[in-house]
């Protein structure tokens, strides 16, 4: 569960606390520094979303900083290290959870609206997962309740973390390497689903050489629907 997780993972009880510190700079600032000297993907995330959060405030800043510095040491750059630790809601590159009753399955899963839908087995949407009947496994049915809860309160948090990811790219005319697009927008739980509502370029020395619209395999299509031309090493953005 999400309380045993926070409970059992330093830089989860970490971030959890820090957002009763958030008005204690002293504190706050403790926190930042403790969750910088665990380094991993979760506290590194943590970083990120107090960084967003508060960015205006002296936290946030010292958080900000904190991922500017593990970039560098990394050799990365902060929005090579944004793709890395950005939230996945808990979930595979599918963007689904099978949810497991036994004798009936479900799955939850990913719309392109990054809003999270319960479909059975014939894939008909249903508003959330329906009551145990006698057949079902009573543990199974509790463990898939259980799931489901936390990948919605996961998504919650990984939502707007997503966005501001898109909109910072965006705004900054941020690029990918054919690799890093595939392992983290293609391979990206959420930025997979929103990724074909938006309109992408392929770059080469900094010059947009074809736009359109990613088809579910991941390829480029103009307007026309025809693959579009590019070279293969040629980068990925936002257009």
């Amino acid at each position: 569960s999400t309380r045993s997780s926070a409970s059992t993972d330093p830089a989860a009880c970490c971030a959890a606390r820090s957002a009763g510190w958030i008005r204690g700079s002293t504190w706050g600032e403790v926190a930042v520094d403790v969750l910088r000297a665990i380094g991993t993907r979760s506290a590194l995330r943590a970083l990120g979303r107090i960084a967003d959060r508060w960015a205006t405030w002296a936290i946030g800043r010292r958080a900000a900083e904190a991922l500017g510095a593990i970039a560098r040491r990394r050799g990365l750059t902060q929005a090579q290290l944004a793709d890395r630790i950005l939230p996945d809601a808990g979930l595979p590159p599918s963007g689904q959870r099978i949810l497991d009753f036994g004798p009936r399955q479900f799955t939850a899963r990913l719309t392109p609206a990054l809003e999270l839908q319960v479909v059975d087995a014939a894939g008909a949407v249903r508003k959330g997962l329906p009551r145990r009947a006698k057949a079902d496994v009573p543990e199974r049915v509790a463990a898939a309740r259980g799931a489901l809860k936390e990948v919605e309160a996961a998504l919650r948090g990984a939502r707007p973390a997503v966005i501001a990811h898109l909109e910072r790219a965006l705004a900054a005319g941020g690029r990918w390497a054919p690799p890093d697009f595939r392992a983290f927008v293609l391979d990206h739980p959420l930025l997979a689903r929103a990724a074909p509502s938006l309109v992408w370029g392929r770059y080469a020395d900094g010059a947009l050489v074809a736009a359109g619209l990613l088809d579910g395999a991941g390829t480029l299509r103009g307007l026309d629907g025809e693959p579009a031309a590019a070279a293969p090493d040629a980068g990925w953005g936002l257009v």
